[in-house]
């Protein structure tokens, strides 16, 4: 299956809390629907309400992972780049892990903190 045939078909994606260019950056499909959690994406496909990205681990956790249909793709051959959020209560400070967990967040690419790590 292809780009072009996915946008022909409503896409069904989790509603991020802000409007940047995350909440954008895979939207395939000309008609959305916006949902609260990837376990409401996975039934709404398993009755054939739209289609959506999911990670592997999330459909291998959920009930439903025999019902649904998970077609080749020819444009997925890598990895696909992963938004992360974190978040933190205000009243109380982060402790010295979150802290290095939310600078390491903040970089421009974590993979590029990861190669200078490495000796």
């Amino acid at each position: 299956m292809a780009w072009e045939e996915l946008k022909r078909h409503r896409q069904i994606m989790v509603a991020a809390r802000t409007d940047g260019p995350e909440k954008r950056r895979l939207r395939v499909a000309a008609e959305v629907w916006w949902v609260e959690s990837h376990w409401v994406i996975l039934e709404m496909a398993k009755h054939n309400i739209g289609w959506a990205f999911v990670s592997d681990h999330v459909i291998a956790a959920s009930p439903t992972r025999d019902d649904l249909v998970l077609p080749e793709l020819e444009f997925d051959g890598g990895d696909w780049p992963v938004a992360l959020e974190m978040v933190w209560h205000k009243q109380r400070p982060c402790g010295p892990a979150a802290r290095w967990l939310r600078e390491r967040l903040a970089a421009d690419r974590v993979g590029a903190l990861r190669r200078e790590a490495v000796p």
